[in-house]
């Protein structure tokens, strides 16, 4: 009778190698280093959404403003400007040097006021640096932890009847180029910096 040995039994010697194992790490270390910077890419670009969003509700509260107001205003938050969901990534709203003096009804006096019925009220800063939204004498909003040096929001205007807006933050771990966003009276959204 002929034996012939069974390659599945339990005294098989067959197994991985240790050049095959090897070979399997190194193909896993090749796919991780083109799979990490893409997913850290595409998460920079989905966080950009919150600067998208909070310029189409500041260019909502100042198109809303202008109509009673005829003018626009650097207090965000006495013009109905309120931030929608967490802010965590960016600054948002108009630097203070930006204030031209071309606003309210009669366009000669400062835009960082409020205009009820043709009178003047001051703009005062509001919230805490413990508050989730503070903001600030610059007539920006942002959560406390963004509040930075950096996130000056110089470049953007102001007078009666146009305005630019910013939204800038870092949407990335290295922190070197902060991401920056405007928005104008025409509802036009670019990104003027790309800080991904």
């Amino acid at each position: 009778m002929n034996k012939t040995k069974n390659r599945f039994s339990l005294n098989s010697e067959s197994g991985f190698t240790l050049v095959e194992l090897m070979i399997v790490v190194a193909i896993i270390g090749i796919l991780a280093s083109i799979a990490i910077p893409n997913y850290q890419k595409y998460q920079a670009r989905s966080r950009q959404t919150e600067a998208k969003i909070s310029l189409a509700a500041l260019y909502t509260a100042e198109q809303g403003y202008v109509v009673e107001a005829s003018t626009y205003s650097m207090c965000l938050q006495n013009i109905g400007y309120q931030p929608t969901g967490n802010l965590i990534y960016y600054a948002t709203g108009f630097d203070g040097a930006a204030d031209t003096g071309l606003c309210g009804p009669t366009g000669a006096t400062a835009c960082n006021q409020y205009y009820s019925a043709g009178t003047a009220t001051a703009c005062a800063a509001t919230g805490s640096a413990t508050s989730a939204f503070q903001y600030d004498a610059t007539a920006k909003v942002a959560q406390a932890a963004v509040l930075t040096a950096s996130n000056t929001l110089a470049g953007t205007t102001m007078n009666q009847s146009t305005f630019t807006g910013q939204a800038k933050g870092n949407v990335t771990s290295s922190g070197a180029v902060y991401d920056t966003w405007t928005v104008n009276q025409q509802k036009t959204i670019t990104n003027t910096v790309s800080g991904i």
